[in-house]
Protein backbone atom coordinates (compact mmCIF):
# COMPACT_ATOMS: atom_id res chain seq x y z
CA UNK A 1 0.00 0.00 0.00
CA UNK A 2 2.70 2.59 0.28
CA UNK A 3 4.47 1.35 -1.92
CA UNK A 4 1.51 2.03 -4.48
CA UNK A 5 1.18 5.35 -2.15
CA UNK A 6 4.81 6.09 -3.15
CA UNK A 7 4.45 5.99 -7.03
CA UNK A 8 1.39 7.99 -7.43
CA UNK A 9 3.07 10.68 -5.52
CA UNK A 10 6.36 10.60 -7.86
CA UNK A 11 3.79 9.99 -11.16
CA UNK A 12 2.39 13.26 -9.60
CA UNK A 13 5.41 15.28 -9.27
CA UNK A 14 6.48 14.27 -12.80
CA UNK A 15 3.28 15.65 -13.93
CA UNK A 16 3.33 18.65 -12.30
CA UNK A 17 7.18 19.51 -13.44
CA UNK A 18 6.05 18.79 -17.02
CA UNK A 19 2.89 20.88 -16.61
CA UNK A 20 5.40 23.76 -14.99
CA UNK A 21 7.50 22.96 -17.95
CA UNK A 22 4.80 23.54 -20.66
CA UNK A 23 3.78 27.35 -18.80
CA UNK A 24 3.57 29.96 -21.08
CA UNK A 25 5.01 33.49 -20.31
CA UNK A 26 4.56 36.68 -21.24
CA UNK A 27 7.48 36.49 -23.66
CA UNK A 28 5.34 34.16 -25.59
CA UNK A 29 3.43 36.81 -26.97
CA UNK A 30 5.84 39.32 -27.48
CA UNK A 31 8.80 37.55 -29.12
CA UNK A 32 8.06 35.74 -32.71
CA UNK A 33 8.84 31.78 -32.50
CA UNK A 34 12.64 31.73 -33.14
CA UNK A 35 12.26 30.91 -36.90
CA UNK A 36 11.57 34.20 -37.54
CA UNK A 37 13.38 37.76 -36.04
CA UNK A 38 11.34 40.32 -38.06
CA UNK A 39 8.02 41.25 -39.29
CA UNK A 40 6.48 43.63 -41.36
CA UNK A 41 3.37 45.51 -41.15
CA UNK A 42 0.91 47.47 -43.78
CA UNK A 43 -1.71 50.04 -42.79
CA UNK A 44 -4.88 51.54 -43.66
CA UNK A 45 -6.54 54.65 -43.42
CA UNK A 46 -9.03 56.94 -43.91
CA UNK A 47 -7.18 59.20 -47.21
CA UNK A 48 -5.35 56.48 -48.57
CA UNK A 49 -5.56 53.23 -50.00
CA UNK A 50 -4.30 49.84 -48.84
CA UNK A 51 -0.42 49.65 -48.43
CA UNK A 52 2.09 47.58 -47.63
CA UNK A 53 5.52 47.70 -45.66
CA UNK A 54 4.33 50.65 -43.40
CA UNK A 55 6.53 48.99 -40.69
CA UNK A 56 8.98 47.15 -39.71
CA UNK A 57 9.78 45.38 -36.48
CA UNK A 58 13.62 43.48 -35.86
CA UNK A 59 13.79 41.65 -32.46
CA UNK A 60 17.43 40.83 -31.56
CA UNK A 61 18.30 38.16 -29.18
CA UNK A 62 20.78 39.65 -26.76
CA UNK A 63 21.12 36.85 -23.93
CA UNK A 64 19.08 37.56 -21.04
CA UNK A 65 17.15 40.52 -22.87
CA UNK A 66 15.76 41.65 -26.46
CA UNK A 67 16.46 44.70 -28.28
CA UNK A 68 13.02 45.50 -30.30
CA UNK A 69 13.87 47.79 -33.45
CA UNK A 70 10.65 49.60 -34.76
CA UNK A 71 11.13 51.37 -37.81
CA UNK A 72 8.20 53.39 -39.00
CA UNK A 73 7.98 53.78 -43.25
CA UNK A 74 6.59 56.09 -45.51
CA UNK A 75 6.87 54.80 -49.37
CA UNK A 76 9.19 52.43 -48.28
CA UNK A 77 11.41 55.43 -46.42
CA UNK A 78 11.50 55.16 -42.50
CA UNK A 79 10.29 58.54 -40.82
CA UNK A 80 11.04 57.09 -37.25
CA UNK A 81 13.36 54.47 -35.93
CA UNK A 82 13.46 53.31 -31.91
CA UNK A 83 15.16 50.46 -30.41
CA UNK A 84 13.81 49.22 -26.92
CA UNK A 85 15.76 47.23 -24.82
CA UNK A 86 13.77 45.22 -22.81
CA UNK A 87 14.05 42.05 -19.96
CA UNK A 88 10.87 39.66 -19.42
CA UNK A 89 10.02 37.81 -16.56
CA UNK A 90 7.47 35.50 -16.32
CA UNK A 91 4.46 37.82 -16.30
CA UNK A 92 5.43 41.21 -17.18
CA UNK A 93 8.17 42.85 -20.25
CA UNK A 94 9.87 45.62 -19.35
CA UNK A 95 11.81 48.68 -21.26
CA UNK A 96 15.03 50.00 -19.52
CA UNK A 97 16.46 51.94 -22.70
CA UNK A 98 15.97 53.70 -25.35
CA UNK A 99 16.81 54.93 -28.46
CA UNK A 100 15.22 56.83 -30.69
CA UNK A 101 15.31 58.39 -34.30
CA UNK A 102 13.04 61.10 -35.89
CA UNK A 103 12.99 64.00 -37.98
CA UNK A 104 13.45 66.06 -34.69
CA UNK A 105 16.03 63.85 -33.21
CA UNK A 106 19.04 61.50 -33.37
CA UNK A 107 19.95 58.75 -31.82
CA UNK A 108 18.71 60.08 -28.73
CA UNK A 109 19.09 57.44 -25.39
CA UNK A 110 17.06 57.21 -22.32
CA UNK A 111 18.06 54.82 -19.39
CA UNK A 112 15.39 53.89 -16.81
CA UNK A 113 15.89 54.01 -13.57
CA UNK A 114 12.89 52.72 -12.88
CA UNK A 115 11.96 50.17 -15.93
CA UNK A 116 8.87 51.35 -17.69
CA UNK A 117 6.11 47.90 -18.04
CA UNK A 118 5.04 47.95 -21.47
CA UNK A 119 3.21 44.28 -21.04
CA UNK A 120 1.97 42.12 -19.12
CA UNK A 121 0.54 38.32 -19.15
CA UNK A 122 -2.82 38.30 -17.54
CA UNK A 123 -3.55 35.86 -14.89
CA UNK A 124 -6.39 33.33 -14.22
CA UNK A 125 -8.33 34.80 -17.58
CA UNK A 126 -8.51 37.84 -15.34
CA UNK A 127 -7.62 41.60 -17.16
CA UNK A 128 -4.49 43.26 -15.48
CA UNK A 129 -4.15 46.75 -15.54
CA UNK A 130 -0.91 49.25 -15.06
CA UNK A 131 0.28 52.85 -15.87
CA UNK A 132 3.29 52.89 -18.88
CA UNK A 133 5.04 55.72 -20.73
CA UNK A 134 5.76 56.12 -23.88
CA UNK A 135 9.92 56.57 -25.04
CA UNK A 136 8.48 60.49 -25.51
CA UNK A 137 7.13 60.21 -22.08
CA UNK A 138 3.19 60.68 -22.55
CA UNK A 139 1.48 58.89 -19.68
CA UNK A 140 -0.66 55.76 -20.56
CA UNK A 141 -3.14 53.75 -18.63
CA UNK A 142 -2.55 50.28 -19.59
CA UNK A 143 -5.18 46.93 -19.44
CA UNK A 144 -4.88 43.61 -21.02
CA UNK A 145 -7.03 40.31 -21.46
CA UNK A 146 -6.78 37.16 -23.60
CA UNK A 147 -8.29 37.23 -26.49
CA UNK A 148 -7.66 35.57 -30.12
CA UNK A 149 -6.89 36.84 -33.43
CA UNK A 150 -6.64 35.06 -37.06
CA UNK A 151 -3.51 34.98 -38.98
CA UNK A 152 -2.88 32.81 -42.59
CA UNK A 153 -6.69 31.41 -41.50
CA UNK A 154 -5.13 29.96 -38.22
CA UNK A 155 -6.44 31.12 -34.79
CA UNK A 156 -3.74 32.39 -32.41
CA UNK A 157 -4.32 32.97 -28.60
CA UNK A 158 -3.59 36.32 -28.06
CA UNK A 159 -3.24 39.62 -25.10
CA UNK A 160 -5.14 42.50 -26.04
CA UNK A 161 -3.89 45.51 -24.57
CA UNK A 162 -5.93 49.06 -24.54
CA UNK A 163 -3.60 51.77 -23.48
CA UNK A 164 -5.38 55.15 -23.04
CA UNK A 165 -3.77 58.55 -22.90
CA UNK A 166 -5.07 60.58 -19.59
CA UNK A 167 -4.85 63.98 -22.02
CA UNK A 168 -6.51 63.10 -24.92
CA UNK A 169 -8.76 59.82 -24.03
CA UNK A 170 -7.74 58.01 -27.06
CA UNK A 171 -7.42 54.55 -26.70
CA UNK A 172 -4.54 52.48 -28.43
CA UNK A 173 -5.44 49.18 -28.90
CA UNK A 174 -2.46 46.39 -29.54
CA UNK A 175 -2.86 42.65 -29.75
CA UNK A 176 0.20 40.53 -29.19
CA UNK A 177 -0.21 36.83 -30.80
CA UNK A 178 1.47 34.14 -28.90
CA UNK A 179 4.36 32.77 -31.52
CA UNK A 180 3.66 35.82 -33.46
CA UNK A 181 4.42 38.84 -31.33
CA UNK A 182 2.44 42.17 -32.44
CA UNK A 183 0.05 41.70 -34.71
CA UNK A 184 -2.39 44.60 -34.90
CA UNK A 185 -2.49 48.41 -33.55
CA UNK A 186 -5.10 50.55 -33.85
CA UNK A 187 -6.83 53.36 -32.08
CA UNK A 188 -10.73 54.63 -30.48
CA UNK A 189 -11.20 58.01 -31.47
CA UNK A 190 -13.90 58.81 -28.34
CA UNK A 191 -14.97 61.46 -30.68
CA UNK A 192 -16.76 59.18 -32.60
CA UNK A 193 -16.16 55.72 -31.14
CA UNK A 194 -14.49 54.62 -34.16
CA UNK A 195 -11.99 51.72 -34.63
CA UNK A 196 -9.26 52.99 -37.19
CA UNK A 197 -6.58 50.76 -38.13
CA UNK A 198 -3.05 51.54 -37.88
CA UNK A 199 -1.06 48.25 -38.47
CA UNK A 200 -1.82 44.97 -38.89
CA UNK A 201 1.08 41.92 -40.09
CA UNK A 202 1.47 41.55 -43.21
CA UNK A 203 4.59 38.61 -42.69
CA UNK A 204 6.95 37.27 -40.88
CA UNK A 205 10.80 37.11 -42.03
CA UNK A 206 14.12 35.75 -40.71
CA UNK A 207 17.11 38.34 -41.63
Amino acid sequence: MKRKFLICLLIAGIHNCFAQGAKETVKDYLIPESSFNNATFYGVFKTSPFYRNNRSIYYIDKGNYFDITDAQLYEGEPTAISTLSVSTSSTEVKMFKSILTNPFTTNKVTNYSNPVILLKLPINNLPVKWTSKTIAGDLEYCSAIFSSITYKEKTYKAIKVTKTSPDTKIKTIEYYAKGIGLYEVSFLDPSTGKTQLIHSLLKLNFE
